[in-house]
């Protein structure tokens, strides 16, 4: 099945060409003095209905959208969404990241996420210093009883921090900051719970009064 998204098709998306906001500057490489990691996995039972929910997640606006308030997604020229994330406070540093995100359906009907560009505010002496890599997705699994919607997502940033961060242990250092990120996905992963069944089923009632309208 071809999946197009604003004209473009997405399966197998080449990512050479995937624009960012880093690849019009030359950013020097990354001198990483603090590694911060986290990781989210979630499942959540989907109720059986008229239209298969992969079907739903096959509108990536529309499920992103769910997942983050409007406010703070929009849709580029590109095909790409740019995310902002609410700022961060770590170590006393406030950090808003502005991520770039990929999204494509693959040819298994899963939802990939990943962050392409990301531009950092707040801190104007982190902007050389910091790398951000969010990667996710999201599909289902079907069971004789049930279908699950399965998503995971990875969250890496590699800071070099000013100091007197530096001379901190990096023990107290890297449990501060990957109890930030683990914050920031668990704010996703309560949106997902929250509202993804309920729109999906708002989908299905909108599909079938379009369809018998028709």
């Amino acid at each position: 099945m071809e999946v197009l998204y604003n004209g473009v098709n997405r399966l197998n998306y080449p990512k050479t060409e995937i624009w960012s906001m880093s690849n019009s500057v030359q950013r020097p490489p990354i001198v990483p003095q603090t590694r911060l990691f986290t990781s989210q996995v979630v499942e959540i039972k989907v109720p059986r209905a008229a239209y298969p929910i992969e079907s739903y997640l096959e509108q990536p606006d529309r499920l992103l959208r769910t997942l983050a308030p409007g406010d703070r997604m929009d849709l580029l020229e590109n095909g790409n969404y740019r995310l902002v994330i609410l700022p961060m406070n770590v170590l006393g540093l406030n950090i808003s990241p502005v991520v770039d995100l990929a999204v494509w359906v693959d040819e298994d009907r899963k939802v990939q996420v990943e962050s392409v560009g990301c531009e950092i505010r707040g801190v104007e002496s982190l902007r050389d210093r910091f790398d951000f890599k969010l990667m996710g997705e999201l599909y289902t699994i079907h069971t004789p009883n049930q279908v699950l919607l399965r998503g995971s997502a990875l969250l890496k940033i590699e800071i070099e921090l000013p100091m007197p961060f530096k001379v901190m242990p990096r023990s107290i250092v890297e449990g501060a900051g990957n109890a930030v990120l683990e914050a920031t996905l668990n704010t996703v992963k309560g949106r997902m719970l929250k509202y993804v069944v309920d729109d999906y089923q708002a989908w299905v009632k909108e599909r079938s009064r379009a369809l018998s309208s028709s």
